[in-house]
């Protein structure tokens, strides 16, 4: 049973990943390194335990966008289809891996996040460019997915964050809301389908690890996961009060302090 300190810390850093969660960015990274440095756990069982608790704080965010702005259901199921064979494999990977190797991977797949990102922002025109609000439905650019080179891109990138979701526990929105990005996908649409393919990510996730034995620890997933989901929210009325830019870049940033958090 961890100690009121510990407690303290694994609330605090819950609800400072959902804030960043709820706008479709890396907010598992600082729960996964909670719970690795602060509450010991090794690898496997870190890995599973921020599974389970992304499970329901992806079906509540999810919830938040089909609300404000509608979900690309089509756009998901191509995330999440991929992302879940993926997943199976990264499950059966985990155990295999050790610390070392298990930061290696984080910090990789954060990199990955963060080019994908700023490549995005340089090819950014219009409204975005200009400081103008995030469009909060949408609408024509909804649709910019169902090109031939957008389907092969984002299929096949989703395989891949599969199977980091699958090692390092990442509920899959952190890396497959840039990908689709780079896709030229609009944001808010990005997030939305991102934390719904998030979902079946985060479930097949959690069954992998089952499978092969991981059990998660409850108490850390309990005192993690409530001030998560709840600060998810923040997030949300986040992305639609400020620019597009400033959304991308402020994800940008989180992802950057988690590789050096990593590798320091």
């Amino acid at each position: 049973m961890p100690g009121p300190e510990t407690l303290l810390v694994l609330a605090l850093v819950g609800a400072a990943g959902g804030v960043v969660g709820g706008i479709g960015g890396p907010g598992g990274i600082p729960v996964i390194l909670t719970l690795n440095a602060v509450v010991a756990l090794s690898s496997p069982v870190a890995a599973a335990t921020a599974s389970l608790v992304f499970v329901v704080a992806t079906l509540s965010a999810t919830g938040l966008y089909r609300y404000s702005d509608g979900i690309a259901w089509g756009l998901a199921a191509l995330v999440a289809v991929p992302a879940v064979l993926g997943t199976h494999l990264g499950t059966r990977l985990a155990p295999t891996l050790s610390v070392a190797r298990f930061e290696t991977v984080l910090a990789g797949t954060l990199l990955l996040a963060v080019v994908g990102i700023v490549y995005r922002q340089r090819r950014t025109d219009g409204p975005a460019a200009s400081g103008s609000p995030v469009p909060t439905a949408p609408g024509d650019r909804a649709e910019r997915w169902r090109t031939t080179g957008r389907v092969g891109l984002v299929g096949l990138g989703s395989l891949c964050v599969g199977v980091a979701a699958g090692i390092t526990g990442i509920g899959g929105p952190a890396l497959t809301v840039p990908l689709m990005l780079v896709a030229g996908i609009a944001p808010v649409t990005a997030i939305g389908a991102g934390l719904a393919s998030g979902v079946l990510i985060t479930v097949n996730a959690t069954a992998g690890h089952a499978v092969q034995g991981t059990t998660p620890a409850l108490v850390p997933a309990l005192v993690v996961g409530v001030p998560y989901v709840l600060a998810q929210v923040l997030g949300w009325r986040y992305v639609h009060s400020v620019s597009e830019r400033t959304v991308a870049y402020t994800v940008a940033a989180v992802a950057v302090v988690g590789v050096v958090v990593i590798v320091v």
